[in-house]
């Protein structure tokens, strides 16, 4: 599967998050006018049914529930794949069975 990627490795183009929702924008302007009419303020966990206000703080309530942690610094990750692409980025270590690309560092299982 890394051989098929390695081709198609195209440079990472840096977003800007809403911060209501999980959109992001290639364009700053583009944010900025899509926060202005951004609805989605309740969002629910779905693990335990606490509420928040947006999306940040949605996501940080999230690293409770997670269940992979990084044996190098601890950090939680919720998937599997999460946690390669941290040891990969963060420690350049890639794990018994996974396959990275060194240019992207994106993982494959």
């Amino acid at each position: 599967m890394i051989l098929n990627h390695q081709p198609f490795y195209v440079l990472q183009v840096t977003l800007f998050p809403c911060g209501k929702c999980e959109e992001t924008f290639k364009h700053k302007k583009d944010v900025e006018e899509h926060r202005k009419s951004c609805k989605n303020v309740n969002l629910d966990c779905t693990h335990c049914g606490q509420k928040f206000p947006d999306y940040p703080s949605f996501m940080d309530h999230q690293k409770v529930h997670y269940s992979f942690v990084c044996n190098l610094c601890g950090k939680q990750c919720a998937k599997e794949i999460q946690l390669d692409r941290h040891m990969l980025k963060l420690h350049n270590h890639v794990q018994e069975g996974v396959d990275a690309c060194m240019s992207c560092k994106v993982t494959f299982r």
